[in-house]
């Protein structure tokens, strides 16, 4: 039985209920919008405790790259559904530190300095297949390469803590995820860009850092910390980002869930 299209085609059934009961005003005073994320949290939490406890045994594999003289990289994500976590600490003499269970698929092409790294989940698993159980890939990066890093990820739960870490652009493509992200604190601008479908999109920017805001979303609703980022001509920005040393530039397109940027 295919468990993962059952259980996030019944996210979708009932985030669809909510909206009608909504419109037709059978909600009364209900704000929908302080629903929905902790709902999705909730049930999101339901899967993966039940994908613990029902996991069948996988294979962990472990794997490291070193650092061999790079400077930058540009290191690409596809996993599947479960869990994620990127954060600093690999060795100095290591680009790359991680555990991956369900294995692991990896193409590499260096060009002096520059590093063109992609990491996949094996061609023979598709993520649904894996129903609750899920993949979890906990990944370690050294903080002194600059990195351009893309995800892209279908279904679960992401944590990328990228506060000690000198990452220039991030894109994150996700589909059903809750979603924590710690903006880096770095020397110059940090492009963020997420498009997301049914998602709780939690993303901490550094005190020290100045941030532009830009969000389209569908039936997500939208919490920003307008002391820190006043609204203006259509966009949340920081008082002093045109001067600002260290800055993001954050871009977020949602369908369903809630967006929250402080």
């Amino acid at each position: 039985m295919n468990r993962g299209a059952y259980f996030w085609g019944g996210i979708l059934v009932l985030f669809g209920l909510l909206f009608l009961l909504s419109n037709l005003g059978l909600l009364g005073t209900i704000n929908l919008w302080n629903i929905i994320g902790p709902v999705f949290l909730v049930l999101l939490g339901l899967w993966l405790i039940i994908g613990m406890v029902f996991k069948p045994t996988r294979k962990s594999e472990q794997a490291q790259i070193p650092l061999q003289g790079l400077r930058t990289v540009a290191l690409q994500i596809n996993h599947g559904a479960g869990r994620l976590r990127i954060s600093p600490g690999a060795a100095n003499e290591n680009l790359l530190e991680g555990t991956f269970t369900g294995g692991l698929d990896r193409k590499e092409h260096q060009q002096g300095d520059h590093l063109d790294l992609t990491l996949s989940v094996p061609s023979h698993f598709f993520y649904w297949n894996w129903g609750a159980a899920g993949l979890e890939w906990n990944i370690k990066l050294n903080s002194q390469v600059s990195i351009d890093l893309e995800v892209n990820f279908g279904a679960g739960e992401i944590r990328l803590d990228l506060s000690g870490l000198d990452v220039s652009q991030l894109v994150l493509k996700t589909g059903a995820s809750g979603n924590e992200i710690f903006l880096p604190s770095r020397e110059g601008l940090t492009r963020v860009r997420i498009e997301a479908g049914v998602s709780a999109i939690n993303i901490h920017v550094p005190q020290d850092v100045a941030a532009r805001i830009k969000t389209e979303t569908g039936l997500a609703g939208v919490t920003i910390d307008r002391k820190r980022f006043p609204h203006q001509g259509g966009v949340s920005q920081s008082a002093e980002y045109d001067i600002a040393a260290r800055k993001a530039e954050i871009k977020v397109s949602a369908g369903v869930g809630s967006v929250d940027i402080r």
